[in-house]
């Protein structure tokens, strides 16, 4: 048997029970800010992704250009077989790399999916997309 000194049990039970109140509170604020970032950041990679691929093109068809002034240089004797055969790995490494940002960007919205059903799952989360 206990007895708070200076308050009533059913006080001390009150102010128990708001304190759990509010640590709920608090973590579910916790965890509707943890898939707010996952949102954003599913948003966010998406766009970058679209940039990498950009990038990527641009860089593959640097390198096919690369490829073309490397022949014409053998064909007419200003070049090696073994530059060519470099600049020929240098551009299968670019088309590599530009189908591998395809397939990441491919894979991001399921990402972004997952991310905003768990946040419809979550009461008090609204994912707005899009900016201003």
């Amino acid at each position: 048997m206990s007895y708070p000194l200076g308050r009533s049990a059913d006080e001390a039970t009150y102010d128990r029970a708001r304190l759990e109140l509010r640590q709920n509170e608090v973590q579910l604020e916790w965890i509707e800010l943890q898939i707010v970032g996952e949102v954003t950041n599913a948003a966010l990679q998406i766009e970058a992704l679209q940039e990498s691929i950009q990038a990527a093109a641009v860089a593959r068809e640097l390198a096919e250009e690369q490829l073309r002034a490397e022949e014409i240089k053998f064909e007419v004797g200003l070049s090696t077989n073994y530059l060519v055969i470099q600049m020929q790995r240098e551009l299968a490494a670019a088309h590599e790399l530009e189908l591998r940002a395809i397939l990441d960007y491919q894979r991001a919205p399921i990402e972004f999916d997952r991310a905003q059903r768990a946040s419809r799952a979550s009461p008090g989360v609204t994912v707005v997309v899009g900016g201003p």
